[in-house]
């Protein structure tokens, strides 16, 4: 990255955090159709390692970058807007299903019983929201990234930066400029 981060560098951290999520929804579908087997408590507890922080860093690297820097360029766009809206609403939806799934895998782990269909069904809603609303974002994402940063825009994703940690990239998804 360069002294100071630009559009590109947006979206590559864009790419690179989407990638994660998209890995992780691959990881809870084949959770739950390998459901009503066994499911071992150590999976158990790597998938709980890193599903809501994970999940944390995506709301919260959107929250405290992109959201502001689009609502910014877009703020006479009544429909950017709106769907900046919907994908908040949509970032409080999926972190209380991930909450959900984490308490009902940490049963696992301490060896508790479990509804498997329960489980199941639960897999399934979180990764299918999940990919909906990663699709969501990565169309919208691409139709409105600005193609260079404001100043002021890069201040503020150069600031976010200093404080957070790089993903991991898992997977070739990508938001196209």
């Amino acid at each position: 990255m360069r002294d100071h981060p630009g559009a590109e560098d947006l979206l590559a951290r864009l790419n690179a955090d989407h990638a994660l999520q998209c890995e992780i929804c691959a990881t809870l579908e084949r959770l739950a159709d390998s459901l009503p087997g066994q499911i071992n408590p150590n999976f158990a507890g790597r998938l709980i390692a890193i599903l809501e922080p994970s999940w944390s860093a995506h709301v919260g690297f959107q929250d405290g970058v992109v959201f502001p820097i689009l609502r910014r360029c877009h703020a006479s766009s009544g429909s950017a807007i709106a769907k900046l809206d919907r994908l908040e609403s949509e970032h409080n939806s999926i972190t209380g299903l991930a909450h959900e799934l984490t308490e009902q895998l940490e049963l696992v782990t301490n060896g508790s019983p479990i509804n498997a269909d329960m489980l199941g069904y639960m897999l399934r809603g979180a990764f299918q929201d999940g990919r909906r609303h990663l699709e969501g974002e990565r169309e919208f994402f691409s139709a409105t990234v600005p193609k260079s940063l404001a100043p002021v825009d890069r201040s503020l994703f150069e600031t976010w930066l200093s404080a957070h940690a790089w993903p991991a990239q898992l997977g070739s998804v990508a938001i196209k400029k």
